[in-house]
């Protein structure tokens, strides 16, 4: 009879044992494979993960608590992104700045480059008119000169112009008064 109570003693620890162990499978092992899972590929970069245990517990709370730091990284990448893409936008700007200095600093430069030489030409077919040229073909041809001159000289100021820095606002001003007043 002893050994009939000692078997079947046995036999309830064995199946109380198999019964906690499915019960403890369930209530905790999956659950926390299932956050280890998670966490493993957010670890590889994908913050597009859901939890829900679906528990209050404390691997309910733990799953709550991971769920909270998910959107707090999404929400650091969508400002980091945001901030990345500032930052992009402000270098195409500068370089675009850094482009148009270049072009005004080359314009200066050629404007300068010729038209000193220019302005040479031209005062000379000025003055060649002002004497006086006995040669209609002379004269047609230092009214070209000069001609050409003038319209060479109004695209190089034009590139002046634009090679100078705006400062401030102008505005008309009375010459005449303002040298009175002076």
């Amino acid at each position: 009879f002893t050994r009939e109570i000692t078997a079947l003693g046995l036999a309830l620890g064995a199946i109380l044992s198999a019964i906690t162990l499915v019960g403890l499978q369930r209530a905790v092992i999956q659950p926390i494979k299932a956050l280890a899972g998670h966490a493993e590929r957010v670890a590889a970069g994908s913050l597009d993960e859901v939890v829900d245990v679906g528990r209050r517990d404390e691997v309910g709370r733990l799953a709550l608590a991971f769920e909270h730091m998910l959107r707090s990284l999404r929400a650091t990448r969508r400002d980091l992104d945001a901030q990345h893409e500032a930052a992009r936008a402000l270098e195409r700007r500068l370089q675009h700045a850094q482009r148009l200095a270049l072009i005004g600093q080359l314009s200066a430069t050629v404007a300068h480059q010729v038209g000193s030489p220019l302005n040479v030409v031209l005062g000379r077919a000025r003055y060649a008119l002002q004497q006086g040229v006995h040669e209609p073909r002379v004269e047609r041809h230092l009214r070209e000169i000069e001609a050409g001159a003038v319209q060479i000289s109004l695209v190089i100021e034009s590139l002046l112009t634009h090679a100078r820095r705006v400062r401030g606002r102008t505005e008309p001003v009375d010459l005449g008064a303002l040298a009175r007043s002076t």
